[in-house]
């Protein structure tokens, strides 16, 4: 799978600058990153969560949409999905 038929990247929302660092680094334009940190701040494990939630119900995400969760948390656990919406 390449990152271009990925429609959305759901990252975990620890801060906005973190969020556009990582899609510089995977030169991934930064509208493909579902963003809600202004709405909703760091909610933590919750993030990536009511993230989808949201771009779902907004219509943001389709069926059949490629679709990047990831998420992170203390003592450097993370973990990621791919998943085909």
């Amino acid at each position: 799978v390449q990152i271009s038929n990925v429609k959305w990247i759901i990252p975990h929302q620890a801060n906005l600058r973190i969020l556009q660092q990582m899609a510089k680094r995977l030169n991934v334009p930064f509208e493909k990153v579902y963003v809600t940190i202004e709405k909703y701040g760091n909610i933590s494990s919750a993030t990536v969560p009511i993230a989808l939630d949201e771009a779902v119900r907004n219509g943001s995400i389709q069926k059949g949409d490629l679709i990047i969760l990831n998420g992170f948390g203390g003592g450097l656990t993370w973990g990621s999905s791919l998943i085909r919406w």
